[in-house]
């Protein structure tokens, strides 16, 4: 999900193909117009790093067309010398997807900044702001580490607030709660979404009413597609892995903490404001805008 500005820009720029595993993939690519996919793992893909000289023939001639390779797995995946030796006209960068320990920005900027110093002039791409759905509050309690998540009995207490006061919850459970035997004790207490398919997922975030999550992919996946976000910290820096949209709100400590720290009263006021239009929630800063008080 971070990498969504730079893959904006660059469909934007002249359309563009993202290579990645197949439900990713095909994620990015109904969020981002103009940008095709591919599986990166379908043998076509993954002879480059096995056997590039047999490497399909459609493929040859695309790397031997290419302008410009971007990759996001570091500066040494196993493709790179077969990426750029059928490439030999692309400019290719390899990122590094995490910041440094001292970086002092967004990890979407720090992408960005790599792009920028090897020359590459990525103008910021943003569309229209769509309006709020008329859904339910979706939840989603879970991350891809389990220090990050907010107790369980806390998302219970904060569905039922919500459920007094007439709005419906609903609750997604994805693939790592399923995989890590949690889901049958988040789903206790909700209406359960069972790990639908990316983009199915991206339509529901996109007509919910507002979206309550940890510092995981939804969260950023709701904030992409314009819902009203609500994203919870604790020991994670939000000014690094923030989402980004035109509806953030994040609720963190003043210095790390474990999620315990967070009661359900101030996310319940939180949703509460944002689903009632009160006051509006606090606009995260996006590519080309300015920060809003």
């Amino acid at each position: 999900m971070v990498t969504l500005p730079v893959l904006r820009a660059l469909a934007a720029a002249g359309g563009a193909v993202v290579a990645a595993p197949r439900a990713r993939a095909q994620l990015l690519s109904h969020l981002v117009p103009g940008l095709d996919w591919a599986d990166l793992e379908s043998p076509a893909l993954s002879r480059l790093a096995s056997a590039p000289d047999r490497a399909d023939a459609p493929w040859r001639s695309a790397l031997a067309e290419a302008e410009r390779v971007v990759g996001f797995a570091g500066p040494s995946p196993p493709w790179r010398g077969a990426v750029e030796r059928l490439a030999p006209r692309a400019r290719c960068h390899w990122l590094e997807l995490r910041p440094p320990a001292d970086w002092p920005g967004h990890v979407m900027d720090w992408h960005r900044r790599q792009l920028e110093a090897a020359g590459a002039d990525l103008a910021p791409r943003s569309g229209p702001v769509p309006p709020v759905g008329e859904g339910p509050v979706t939840l989603h309690p879970g991350s891809g580490g389990t220090f990050k998540e907010w107790p369980v009995a806390r998302f219970r207490a904060l569905a039922e607030g919500l459920r007094r006061r007439g709005l419906p919850v609903e609750e997604v459970v994805g693939e790592a709660e399923i995989e890590r035997g949690k889901a049958e004790a988040l789903t206790a207490w909700a209406e359960p979404v069972w790990d639908p398919p990316l983009p199915e997922l991206a339509d529901r975030l996109r007509a919910c009413r507002a979206f309550v999550g940890n510092d995981a992919g939804p969260s950023h996946l709701a904030a992409a597609v314009g819902a009203p976000t609500l994203a919870l910290f604790g020991p994670t820096s939000p000014t690094q892995w923030r989402p980004r949209g035109p509806r953030v709100e994040v609720i963190a400590p003043e210095t790390p903490a474990e999620m315990a720290w967070l009661p359900v009263e101030r996310v319940l006021e939180a949703v509460l404001r944002m689903t009632q239009g009160d006051e509006g929630p606090y606009i995260a800063p996006e590519e080309g805008h300015e920060e809003q008080p």
